[in-house]
């Protein structure tokens, strides 16, 4: 939608409500139907449909409409739901409440790697599709010999949805150019389409075959039967969350700002990119280790306690985290591409990406803090949210301690730090800070997370201009 029919960031991601919307809509249904029928059926069904959406999407081309894909969008969304929640039921919900956190953190793994290796199947199935009909493309749109075998090089940018800059072109080639790139995006991606169609549902019939429905109804009714005792067997406070508002105004202020900062780097210049590029690590490291930690700690403890009701917003807001975590593994591969030569093209990609993680992100703690939030100080005791932020923490390099504890103080203030540690960092963290601001945005003080959105533009420009 972005690189084809050129819609901004924010339109592609109103029209993908089809897919998002319905998946909302369908969790719910879905935590209710579990309940009644086990997750057996319904992780069937949901591959099914997403088999099914993913076929449609098979057949689309440069230049179809809106009105081509919805429908098969919304077949995905269905699917995705039942999928979500059926899955996150045979796993977590059949473990007894004493083992609900391994079995989540075993669950995300799990969630974590096929994310990954589907994101890197299907990649190589496109880039692999792409090199191979790219030639018969350019030559079927009458681009000159010399020209494609330039263009040809580019498979990989293209195989992305991005248009290589092949020196300086009259408007009928650059127009020649285009139509062949986007027509050898397009048979990528419909290979990729089928490949996964087949995968899903092969996966369907594998599940199908091996869940037993008998198994995952009793080990679900034993968990009901034990949350009583399991509560009444916890003392102490409820989880204190005010701080994880300030979490989520950092997370806003630094990935709205990282779109707009791969752009401002100049095209071959490869130690600004470096340094660019190591920002980006930076906060992609800390949002991992953040979501690792809720995923292994706060939803088996809100699955175990809280509501069957609120099961499906459970299971919503997991299912954030695995898109979010895709999302982050596509980055990473982007950043190894930029990174080797800084073309503009792989940063045209990578800025795309990152785009499409802020919009995610923004959803995603938008219902956290208005559902979830909630939840935990209801249902999650202070010494299990203590443990599971203090576990996030020491999985962060001591190096860069500093500076994350001067990115959170930025809009957190000082309260933010422990007590034990602020005589040491109230003055450390903001300077470490500041310096890595300079270095990275070209200014010390970047906006905060109120004064940006997607789609705000580099700051360091405004910065540069008022010294």
């Amino acid at each position: 939608m972005q690189r084809v029919q050129g819609y901004p960031a924010i339109q592609a991601g109103v029209r993908l409500l089809a897919l998002t919307g319905v998946m909302g809509i369908n969790a719910v249904i879905a935590g209710k139907a579990v309940a009644r029928i086990g997750p057996r059926i319904l992780l069937f069904a949901g591959s099914l449909l997403i088999s099914g959406g993913l076929a449609g999407l098979f057949t689309l081309g440069p230049a179809s409409r809106y009105n081509h894909p919805w429908p098969f969008l919304v077949l995905v969304g269905l699917g995705v739901g039942p999928i979500q929640t059926g899955a996150s039921h045979a796993v977590v919900g059949g473990a007894l409440p004493e083992n609900a956190g391994v079995a989540g953190g075993m669950y995300s793994t799990a969630a974590q790697i096929g994310g990954l290796l589907g994101l890197s199947v299907l990649g190589t199935v496109m880039i692999d599709r792409v090199s191979s009909v790219l030639p018969a493309k350019l030559a079927s749109a009458g681009v000159p010999p010399a020209l494609a075998r330039q263009v040809e090089g580019h498979a990989a940018a293209i195989a992305q949805g991005v248009v290589p800059a092949a020196g300086n072109l009259s408007a009928a080639g650059a127009r020649a150019v285009t139509v062949a790139a986007y027509a050898a995006f397009a048979s990528g991606l419909d290979l990729a389409m089928l490949v996964a169609a087949a995968l899903v549902l092969a996966a369907g019939l594998v599940t199908f075959t091996l869940t037993s429905k008998k198994t995952n109804r009793r080990a679900i009714s034993v968990r009901r039967d034990q949350e009583e005792k399991h509560m009444s067997d916890t003392a102490g406070p409820y989880a204190d969350t005010r701080h994880m508002y300030k979490v989520h105004a950092m997370f806003r202020r630094e990935f709205a700002l990282l779109p707009a900062l791969v752009r401002s780097v100049a095209a071959k210049d490869e130690e600004r990119a470096e340094v660019v590029a190591g920002h980006i690590r930076l906060v992609s490291l800390v949002l991992h280790e953040h979501h690792s930690g809720e995923d292994a700690v706060l939803w088996p403890l809100l699955l175990t306690r809280a509501p069957r009701e609120i099961d499906p917003v459970v299971h919503l807001v997991e299912g954030h985290h695995q898109d979010i975590e895709n999302i982050l593994g596509e980055v990473d591969v982007l950043l190894g591409n930029w990174t080797g030569g800084a073309a503009s093209a792989d940063g045209e990609a990578l800025a795309l990406a990152l785009e499409r993680l802020a919009i995610a992100l923004y959803e995603h703690m938008g219902l956290e803090e208005k559902l979830i939030l909630p939840l935990a100080r209801r249902h999650v005791f202070a010494s299990e949210w203590d443990k599971m932020v203090a576990d996030g923490a020491a999985a962060i390099p001591p190096e860069v301690g500093p500076v994350l504890v001067g990115m959170l103080m930025y809009e957190g203030g000082p309260d933010v730090v422990p007590l034990e540690m602020r005589a040491i960092l109230a003055d450390l963290a903001p300077q470490a800070y500041a310096a890595h601001c300079e270095r990275v945005h070209g200014t010390p003080a970047p906006p905060r997370s109120t004064e940006v959105g997607i789609g705000t533009p580099y700051v360091g420009i405004a910065a540069a201009a008022g010294r």
